[in-house]
């Protein structure tokens, strides 16, 4: 089921809904930066100052355009961009496209909420939305083939004694005072979704040229040699950060010799027997999903993959053709998945609970927790480590298979994302050291024969109810009412539409505020009628789509 956003704010009332296709047609957003102490910033991207010093800059939210043939350009648009690595003080549409006619901008009787959003509401995130109509009744539209600023957000970047990073990115989800919102253009009545751009940003300590030697530790290319530290000849016999050996100091997670690889990624360690890997075991680590099936060395699942919808998987460890005589005594996994597709849902997961390892579990050792991405270069799972108990011979049923972890996901990409992986892969890194799949075995550790990841795909989901399309506040009849009860919902916190497809009135398999001026424009400015089921009455929905309409939530056909 797909998220209910701000949606593509659609719209322009005069706007008359054509059948032809524009694939021609693109639409991007982007955040050019400007700020009065850089002027090269938006090109060169960089922000430099001393320890502490910081500066403002103004992120120009920016919906373009191109080739579109005609004058009508796009009539709305909802869109959340989040920033990371700077501090967000404030937005405004005042001197942009977004503002009032009156006040120089092109919004003429429409509908404007532009603001910060919440980090406690967005998972720590920071940024700002916006959804914009320019007009309920007047034909307003954005110049065609152009680039049109709708935002200014402010921002604050701090020097920090080591270089740091600021994005900002376009991504769907982030949520305001109503729904999570999405990034959308409305063009022609029509939702499309245009390219998010993404801005990065350097902030960093302004460099004198100096010695390298002596500040062997500071990170930075101290003589503009392009070498920084330790990887600097000059540093080469600095006695405190250079030169110490990685061998003998193989797993203390530090790159003692500052040659960029730590413990037993590093090649001085390769001979060490703590980097050997353990031998095979008779166990696989496998994960599956509820009506999951196996193709070849996978487990393969159909989920719903409209945003927002979730499903669990199960990690467990399974006997092979020739399992070992005893079960597993402990184990630690490490299972990643895409973030830009899916989401790990944290509120009672991932678990132990509920698995046949929770049941056996005797005063051990359990620790099972979500990663961090942020630690670890932008991967993003779950690791777990269980020791069933100190003081018992407890083990797992060797002679089947044993559940020993569950975790809830939710969708975050589009379908087209899909299909995606959630796979068993080292090194994922919780609050402790990164971690390693394996098993332990007769008090020795040893690795799965397989990894048997799984793979979500897309399935159908049923169109069960009858209902008529625009009939969103299912009262039976489809009038001004109905419009005002989609606006409600999306971007006032109204009532929920119980059956989604009868707001779907410009059946683009969204429902979003382009419903709302479709409908508007058919009952009052000559626009054409919505698709069926409407002339005829009740009826299922034919056009497959992602929205729902379940058995008897529209009361009005029975």
């Amino acid at each position: 089921m797909r998220n209910l956003t701000y949606g593509a704010l659609a719209l322009g009332a005069s706007l008359w809904i054509g059948s032809h296709a524009r694939a021609q047609e693109s639409f991007n957003l982007t955040s050019p930066v400007e700020s009065p102490d850089f002027p090269n910033l938006n090109a060169d991207g960089v922000i430099e100052g001393e320890v502490g010093q910081s500066f403002e800059l103004t992120g120009n939210i920016t919906v373009a355009s191109a080739g579109i043939t005609g004058e009508e350009g796009p009539q709305g648009w909802s869109l959340g961009i989040s920033n990371s690595g700077v501090d967000i003080l404030g937005t405004t549409v005042d001197g942009t496209v977004s503002a009032d006619s009156a006040k120089g901008g092109l919004v003429q009787g429409g509908f404007v909420v532009n603001e910060t959003i919440d980090p406690a509401k967005n998972k720590g995130k920071m940024g700002s939305v916006q959804a914009v109509v320019l007009s309920f009744t007047q034909p307003v539209f954005l110049p065609v083939n152009s680039a049109q600023i709708t935002g200014k957000n402010r921002y604050k970047a701090t020097v920090a004694a080591t270089e740091s990073s600021a994005t900002l990115k376009f991504e769907d989800g982030l949520i305001g005072k109503g729904q999570p919102v999405q990034n959308n253009i409305t063009f022609k009545g029509q939702t499309k979704i245009p390219a998010l751009g993404e801005k990065k940003l350097t902030i960093r300590k302004k460099i004198v040229a100096g010695p390298e030697k002596g500040f062997c530790n500071d990170q930075v290319d101290n003589d503009l040699d392009g070498k920084i530290d330790c990887a600097d000849e000059d540093c080469a016999d600095d006695p405190v950060f250079c030169g110490v050996p990685e061998a003998g100091k193989c797993d203390d997670g530090k790159d003692n010799d500052k040659d960029g690889k730590t413990d037993c990624d590093d090649e001085d360690c390769k001979p060490e027997q703590i980097c050997q890997a353990p031998p095979t075991s008779g166990f696989d680590l496998i994960l599956s999903a509820q009506g999951s099936a196996r193709e070849g060395k996978k487990n393969v699942a159909g989920v719903d993959c409209s945003a927002g919808n979730t499903f669990e998987a199960v990690g467990s460890i399974a006997k092979t053709q020739d399992p070992e005589p005893n079960g597993a005594q402990g184990w630690s996994i490490s299972i990643e998945h895409d973030p830009a597709v899916l989401d790990i849902v944290t509120e009672g997961f991932p678990t132990l609970e509920g698995t046949d390892g929770a049941a056996l579990f005797r005063g051990g050792f359990q620790k099972t927790e979500a990663v961090d991405p942020a630690k670890n270069g932008g991967r993003a799972g779950l690791v777990s480590a269980v020791v069933l108990s100190f003081t018992e011979n407890v083990t797992l049923d060797p002679t089947k298979d044993q559940t020993i972890v569950r975790s809830k996901y939710s969708v975050k990409g589009a379908k087209e994302a899909f299909p995606t992986t959630i796979n068993y892969k080292d090194g994922l890194r919780g609050v402790g050291q990164p971690v390693q799949n394996i098993i332990t075995v007769n008090g020795a550790s040893v690795t799965p024969t397989n990894l048997i990841g799984l793979e979500v795909r897309c399935a159908e989901v049923p169109k069960e109810g009858k209902f008529r399309r625009g009939n969103a506040n299912d009262d039976a009849k489809v009038n001004i009412a109905d419009p005002i009860w989609i606006i409600n919902e999306l971007v006032r916190k109204g009532p929920k539409t119980k059956c989604q497809d009868a707001a779907d009135a410009n059946d683009d398999g969204l429902m979003d505020l382009s419903d709302a001026m479709y409908l508007i424009q058919w009952r009052f400015l000559g626009g054409p009628p919505p698709a069926p089921p409407f002339a005829d009455g009740c009826g299922a929905d034919p056009t497959p789509d992602a929205l729902v309409c379940p058995q008897g939530s529209a009361t009005s056909c029975p």
